[in-house]
């Protein structure tokens, strides 16, 4: 059977001298494995590189692998490669999709997430731990671990004080009153605001908003440490991101 879909390469494998297993987040079957024969030369190796976008044509196998028959690029984000610290946060964002994307299932929102993200560290006018910040909590979100943002967990006031406080460990946020002496990590309203705007804004409008910089600080911090406490998984990729910037 031939499937068409359409999908990003998120990891690759060399095999033998000429072929290659890359990983592929696509729209219809979410986060797949493909054999692709004499992908790393010939017409196939643009659009089976890392990062890229493009259409396939592949055949099924028996369990949940699949062989490429044909390959075309939409788009390969050459501009990536022009710098290494946007280059090692977009290989993080390809790292984070294959933790958290779907298998073997629709993943239409996914897709249009880090492609989004992709785009826009191509363009350059956002900055980039705004990017960054968005992808990994819209990312969560998706998964099914969106922060208790609407109220406090606690009282459930819409908090109305200056000084808001969130769990990292379990995604919930509390009024002064309800933190109950709990070490837990301050942020300020406009923060809140921010996080709610990307959890639930329309898929495409959630990089369309601007922090402070105290404010963005504080939201890149947030999103990471949840992210971490989530997964429970050290990201080679983010640690290489870290050390560039």
């Amino acid at each position: 059977m031939t499937i068409l879909t359409d999908g990003i390469i998120i990891n690759e494998r060399p095999l033998k001298d000429k072929d290659k297993i890359i990983t592929v987040l696509t729209r219809e079957r979410g986060v797949i494995s493909i054999f692709a024969n004499g992908a790393k030369v010939g017409k196939h190796s643009s659009a089976t590189s890392l990062l890229a976008y493009s259409d396939f044509s592949l055949a099924s196998t028996k369990g949940d692998s699949y062989v490429l028959k044909d390959a075309v690029p939409k788009q390969v984000f050459f501009r990536l490669r022009e710098d290494l610290t946007i280059l090692s946060l977009a290989q993080y964002f390809a790292e984070l999709t294959y933790e958290l994307a779907p298998r073997e299932d629709k993943a239409d929102a996914e897709l249009s997430l880090i492609l989004n993200a992709l785009h826009l560290l191509c363009d350059g006018k956002k900055n980039i731990s705004l990017i960054k910040s968005v992808t990994e909590l819209r990312m969560l979100t998706l998964a099914g671990y969106m922060p208790a943002v609407e109220c406090c967990c606690g009282c459930g006031c819409d908090f109305n004080e200056d000084e808001i406080f969130f769990d990292c460990a379990a995604g919930e946020l509390y009024c002064e009153k309800c933190k109950n002496g709990k070490k837990l990590f301050a942020c300020s309203p406009g923060v809140l605001t921010a996080m709610r705007y990307i959890c639930l804004a329309p898929p495409n409008k959630i990089f369309s908003f601007s922090l402070s910089e105290d404010g963005l600080s504080a939201l890149c911090d947030i999103s990471e440490k949840y992210l971490r406490s989530v997964t429970r998984k050290r990201f080679k990729t983010l640690d290489f991101y870290k050390k560039m910037i």
